[in-house]
């Protein structure tokens, strides 16, 4: 976030229980931070640094531009009327709304950036087939509202309200026509997928030549739908299902929203366990170059005996 000059971006802003921590960076070019606060917050306890090096802006605006606060909480509620207060050495305060710096850090992450590419070529070709994988929507997300061009048809392993096909991933040759889709979407599906190689190689089977997949999933969450969550991945992953071999290039590849992955017991081989990262978010956004040259012929009904439970709206 910018105002008159002052540059200022949160990195975390975190609840555990009734610890509350926020960090970033800021930055002027004639002055600098002197002291940070929270404000409109009960708060128990409060501690604040400024003046530390942020390894994420180091090699470009300096050293000294980091800030945290950690806060203990009277309860485990997130303060959503806070503010943080930023006081210059020059004199200047700022006070900005927590969740103002909270959205204006969402709206700098990759995914939307992506997406809105993937959107863009589904509106740009009116008429244009696309096929909604997973797309049951008990969690409200409401993505294909967006592509208000495409003739949409939704699979999914559930039948539900707007649900065209039911059927699992793994077979979607067997459901639908050969190369009759222009795009496929997947949100959140993926990590439900027991063999999400065999479903790359399906996808390309009912795409187009030249047809675009946007998929997101995760690459480090809590368990859910279980037991059918199966994996996780990395921005590093994707080209294991998306490559030559299964008829694909990828165009762009990101993994975001930072995520702390901290021991419920302390170990101390892990003295420092709270800086290492995992990432919310994961996706690809990949082009059909050609046929597949790869099958997988296993059954995922032949090597589990579950079934993908159907999870009540709203739920986790």
């Amino acid at each position: 976030m910018e105002i008159d000059g002052y540059l200022f971006v949160i990195d975390t802003a975190a609840k555990l229980h009734r610890y509350l921590r926020v960090a970033g960076w800021f930055h002027h070019e004639t002055d600098a931070l002197a002291r940070v606060s929270l404000q409109g917050a009960d708060m128990l306890a409060e501690s604040a640094e400024t003046g530390f090096d942020h390894g994420g802006v180091l090699p470009d605006l300096g050293p000294g531009k980091g800030f945290r606060i950690e806060a203990l909480m009277a309860d485990d509620a997130f303060p959503e009327d806070a503010a943080v207060v930023f006081e210059t050495r020059a004199g200047r305060t700022l006070t900005i709304s927590l969740p103002d710096l909270i959205a204006d850090r969402e709206g700098r992450y990759a995914a939307g950036r992506v997406f809105d590419r993937f959107r863009d070529a589904v509106n740009g070709r009116p008429g244009g087939r696309l096929l909604e994988m997973g797309g049951r929507d008990r969690s409200r997300l409401g993505d294909r509202r967006e592509f208000t061009g495409a003739a949409v048809t939704v699979l999914d392993v559930i039948a539900g309200e707007g649900v065209d096909v039911v059927g699992d991933a793994h077979h979607l040759s067997n459901l639908l026509p050969a190369e009759s889709f222009d795009f496929i979407h997947s949100r959140s599906v993926f990590e439900h997928l027991l063999m999400p190689w065999k479903v790359a190689v399906e996808m390309n089977r009912v795409l187009k030549p030249g047809g675009l997949v946007f998929v997101t999933t995760h690459q480090t969450l809590g368990l859910h739908d279980q037991p059918w969550d199966f994996l996780r991945f990395s921005k590093d992953s994707w080209p294991g299902f998306f490559n030559a071999g299964t008829g694909f290039e990828i165009v762009e590849a990101f993994e975001e929203r930072e995520q702390f992955i901290i021991p419920w017991l302390w170990r101390r081989d892990k003295p420092t366990a709270e800086g290492s990262v995992g990432f919310e978010a994961s996706g690809v956004l990949a082009r059909k170059t050609g046929p597949a040259q790869l099958d997988w012929p296993a059954d995922p009904a032949e090597i589990i005996e579950t079934a993908y439970p159907d999870t009540p709206d709203g739920a986790p």
